[in-house]
């Protein structure tokens, strides 16, 4: 009851939905408070994310049935997006199986966030907060707005990593692994683990 409360009072949604046969487009805006932490959890698909000077998070997601499977039991009809929590820390999620998610965020530049992508890639431009996140099997390329960090890690458990623009990072790298460690004297922090694929951070 708390947290639908306060979703009414701290968020304002506006929610479209269209639909075509084979797939369903939604778009949200909910209002965040500043330095506000923002939770996706996508099973397969995309997400491409934005910054920008604003307050509100925008929304635009397509969802499709999945080309893996010959006989799709995805059911589009049950397509919503669940938003738990409220303008502080709020966590975003479509649990649809059989599907593809492709996500396109503007994110207000104040907001922290936390990505669980099963398989798929994570695309960040202009990103200057905290984010932890974690990819199954995919790729994570994030560009980065400033330097204001006090610790970066990074790792990949199949493929590599890159840390572009901070001096005296602690690289390791096995046969088919590679992690990198920085640290500095900001005061926010990046952790990327990908289980299979490419990482890529740069300032």
């Amino acid at each position: 009851m708390k947290t639908k409360i306060a979703l009414a009072i701290a968020a304002t949604l506006f929610t479209s939905a269209s639909f075509a046969k084979d797939r369903v487009n939604l778009s949200e805006s909910i209002d965040l408070s500043e330095n506000a932490q923002v939770h996706f959890e996508v099973a397969v698909g995309s997400i491409q994310i934005e910054t920008y000077d604003g307050d509100t998070i925008k929304l635009d997601i397509e969802v499709k049935e999945s080309d893996n499977d010959w006989f799709s039991s995805a059911d589009l009809d049950d397509v919503e997006l669940k938003v738990r929590g409220d303008a502080d820390d709020i966590s975003l999620e479509i649990d649809v199986e059989d599907v593809v998610q492709t996500w396109i965020v503007k994110l207000p530049k104040t907001a922290n966030i936390e990505i669980d992508l099963g398989v798929g890639e994570v695309e960040i431009e202009d990103f200057e907060r905290s984010a932890s996140i974690d990819v199954g099997v995919g790729e994570v390329d994030i560009e980065l707005a400033s330097d204001n960090y006090r610790e970066i890690e990074l790792e990949s458990g199949v493929g590599g990593a890159d840390l572009d623009g901070f001096k005296g990072a602690d690289r390791e790298r096995n046969i088919v692994n590679e992690s990198i460690e920085w640290r500095g004297t900001g005061e926010y922090e990046i952790e990327i683990d990908v289980g299979v694929g490419d990482i890529d951070v740069r300032d």
